[in-house]
């Protein structure tokens, strides 16, 4: 608290004027405390560093009129003889004693009234360069109103006990009220401050109303302290506009406020409601600025870069609608209530990194110019970004999702990264659009996550992501890569009707609930390598060609209707897998495990040429690459793969296939033993080929048993080995005379064969060794034969 100042020094009356003197080392002579600041200005003290009073005392009196205590004098009589004052200095306003009778440094004015007819005899100083008012240190213990034309002025460290009244006054110089405090109600409403109007370090204990009031040059309040409510509705700041470290106690409003230049909030402090509603600003700091209760920025327009960075917002904050010209910065930025973007366009750059909204954050249909930088933001309320529009990148690295997050119908114009951050409620990206990279690297979403109809322009890597919960792909898009390696899918996941444009990897992911790829369409190279499927994994009526299944859990897998032509499967687990309508053509099965599984008639093994040929045998219209590492040949792999259809269609009751499947098995191991140099066993089975196909061709065995008689029918007449004790000796002549004897031939053929006898006799040793003979080969073609039948009924 101010107090009155006391008389100075006393100086010499010999001219007549006030004995008042103002000394800046001693307080007491301007009203201040121990340690207070004088704001008198330096060049109105004379060589002794001192201010002196230039006007007439008061007859009888040491001090002048406006020296004298208020209660000592008249407030009206002390104001005509103020402006007489005036108008005897405008009569010669170029020399130093008449500018000094503008000077009213710690005058004393009561009730202090200038109204719009009183100011008219001031005009004439406004056109006055030279013509400036210094009332600094001045006490106004009653109301003080001046409107009308106001010229140059100071009130440096001025105390206005009442109401201190400006309306529509007219400052054609600028006023300076550094230090001024302002006890009462100030009223500043629809006045113009043509130059610089300086209220730093001002105190407006009351309600303080600059309502459509305009400031034509710098507009100073730093460090002003505002008490109560607090009004500029529809000011205009023509020039800098400087609130640094101003604190606002009251309710305070800005709307429809024009800062046409540099509008700086720094360290600013809001106690209430702030309302900057639909104003126009040009570069604007809010830097480390706190806002206490609600701050409304509804509809405002930033023309230039707006600083919001270390600003702490503790009640709601509404961005509603508006329009960002350039950057936007709200690095570190606190938002302690809900935070309020929808409709927001931002023009340049937006940066939230390291920002913290505590509240619910909705930006609903913003729209994002340039790049936008969220990285190591925390929302720890509920999150809304649907509909919103990312026209450059957008950076989401390592941020924190505490509640729900709708990224709904979104669209990435650029990249966007979420590399790490982490979901930890409900997540929805529906049919979001990412039209370059989408970045999921190593994420985490806690709860369900949703990408349905979502639209993937190039690569998605969700590379080591967690979903803990459901996650739902149905009817996504992936036009490039799709990179799922290494994730770990803790509930269901859903992949139904999603088409993979380009190269999808599902390498060593986990699947811990059901996975379904129904009806998902695969157009590039797919790998499921070494990857678990807790549950039974749903693929049916899909095309999945050429997927990499290597390694990968298939229990229980639902493949009904796929495409699996060219597939690697090997070393798969398809235990109990349902391939009923199935394409295995060229499906690489070495070393799978296929007990359980179910196969039908319209399972297909080989839609090429129908020859039942697996990919890796050589004979195959396939093209098989093999792996420089494997220690497995091909003809071992082919081996191997046959086995495994072997078992399938044995388990399955299809002996015909079977069948198929164990003779390519056997044509594989015969090349073997010659790839191997081993020539007897090779020779061995080639014979077991030729002769009855590894005992699955009964017609084999029965056409080398009728060829046998035939070929041993032909050749008995050929020496006359053999003769009939009725006929004689039986040669092709004796046949043609008689061509009966070729029927005796044939059946002593067929009975030495079937029975080891036959009518004819041998006429010497060659006919006893062709006896022998068929008499040694024709039981081994019945056994056989019987082989054969019994094996083709045992299955």
């Amino acid at each position: 608290m101010k107090k009155s100042p006391l008389l100075g020094t006393v100086m010499s009356d010999t001219d007549g004027t006030c004995e008042y003197v103002l000394d800046p080392d001693d307080p007491e002579t301007w009203g201040g405390e121990e340690g207070d600041e004088c704001y008198v200005e330096e060049e109105v003290l004379n060589e002794d560093s001192m201010w002196t009073c230039p006007h007439d005392s008061e007859e009888g009196e040491d001090l002048c009129v406006f020296h004298l205590p208020v209660e000592e004098k008249d407030g009206g009589e002390t104001v005509d003889i103020f402006l007489d004052t005036v108008d005897e200095s405008v009569s010669n306003n170029k020399s130093g004693i008449e500018e000094r009778k503008l000077q009213f440094v710690g005058a004393r004015f009561g009730e202090f009234d200038l109204s719009a007819s009183e100011t008219d005899r001031l005009s004439e100083l406004a056109g006055i360069k030279e013509a400036r008012f210094v009332m600094s240190h001045a006490q106004m213990s009653g109301q003080f109103e001046w409107s009308g034309d106001v010229p140059q002025i100071s009130f440096h460290g001025a105390t206005f006990e009442h109401n201190a009244i400006f309306e529509s006054a007219e400052f054609s110089g600028g006023g300076n009220f550094y230090g001024t405090e302002f006890r009462g109600m100030i009223n500043f409403r629809e006045a113009e401050l043509g130059e610089e109007a300086i209220f730093k370090r001002a105190e407006f204990g009351g309600e303080a109303d600059f309502y459509n009031t305009e400031f034509g040059g710098e507009a100073d309040f730093s460090w002003a302290v505002f008490g109560g409510e607090t009004n500029f509705y529809e000011t205009g700041f023509g020039g800098k506009a400087d609130f640094f470290g101003t604190e606002f106690s009251g309710e305070t409003t800005f709307e429809y406020a024009g800062f046409s230049g540099e509008a700086d909030f720094s360290r600013a402090e809001f106690g209430g409601k702030v309302k900057f509603k639909r104003s126009e600003f040009r570069n604007a700091s809010f830097y480390r600025m706190e806002f206490g209760g609600e701050a409304d920025f509804y509809g405002t327009e930033f023309r230039g870069e707006a600083e919001f960075k270390s600003a702490e917002f503790r009640g709601e904050a509404e961005f509603n609608s508006v329009e960002f010209g350039q950057k936007a910065d709200f690095l570190y930025a606190e938002f302690g209530g809900g935070a309020d973007f929808k409709s927001v366009r931002f023009t340049g750059e937006a940066n939230f990194r390291k920002s913290k909204l505590t509240g619910k954050a909705d930006f609903l249909y913003a729209e994002f110019g340039e790049e936008a930088t969220f990285e190591y933001a925390e929302f720890r309320g509920e999150a809304d970004f649907k509909s919103v529009e990312f026209e450059g990148k957008t950076n989401f690295y390592e941020v924190e999702f505490g509640e729900k997050v709708d990224f709904s119908i979104v669209k990435f114009g650029e990249e966007a990264n979420f590399y790490k951050s982490e979901f930890k409620g409900k997540a929805e990206f529906r049919n979001a659009e990412f039209n370059k990279e989408a970045d999921f690297h190593q994420m985490k979403f806690g709860e369900e996550a949703t990408f349905e109809y979502a639209e993937f322009g190039k690569k998605a890597d969700f590379h080591e992501m967690e979903f803990e919960r459901k996650v739902n792909f149905y009817g996504t898009g992936f036009s490039g890569e799709a990179d799922f390696s290494i994730v770990n899918f803790g509930g269901e996941a859903d992949f139904s009707s999603v088409e993979f444009g380009g190269e999808a990897d599902f390498s060593s992911v986990e699947f811990g609930g059901e996975a379904t790829f129904c009806h998902a369409e695969f157009l590039g190279n797919i790998s499921f390598s070494r990857t678990k499927f807790g549950d039974s994994p749903k693929f049916a009526d899909t095309n999945m060609s050429c997927t990499n299944f290597e390694e990968a859990h298939l229990e229980n897998a639902d493949f009904e209707r796929v495409n699996l032509s060219e597939a690697n499967m090997e070393r798969a687990k398809l235990l109990n897998a349902d391939l009923f309508g199935t394409d295995l053509s060229g499906a690489q099965l070495y070393g799978a495990r296929i007990g359980g599984a179910a196969i039908n008639t319209e399972t297909v093994f080989d839609k090429k040429h129908d020859e039942y040929r697996c990919i890796y045998d050589p004979n195959s219209e396939y093209e098989y690459e093999s792996d420089d590492e494997e220690q497995v040949g091909q003809l071992r792999k082919a081996m191997g793969n046959y086995h495994v259809l072997e078992q399938l269609t044995r388990a399955n009751t299809l002996p015909d296939k079977q069948s198929k499947f164990f003779a390519r098995r056997q044509d594989m191991r015969r090349a073997q033993f010659r790839e191997d140099g081993r020539r007897l066993q090779y020779w061995f089975a080639e014979a077991q080929n030729v002769v009855f196909r590894h005992g699955e061709s009964f017609s084999r065995v029965v056409g080398w048993s009728v060829g046998s008689i035939i070929l041993f029918a032909l050749a008995f007449p050929l020496g006359g080995w053999f003769q009939s004790d009725s006929t004689g000796t039986i040669t092709y002549s004796a046949i043609a005379e008689s061509p009966s004897l070729l029927w005796k031939v044939f059946y002593h053929s067929a009975l030495l064969f079937l029975t080891g006898d036959g009518p004819l006799n041998t006429t010497g040793i060659i006919g006893e060794v062709i006896t022998a003979t068929e008499a040694l080969i024709a039981p081994i073609l019945l056994a056989l034969l019987i082989f054969v039948l019994g094996r083709r009924a045992a299955r």
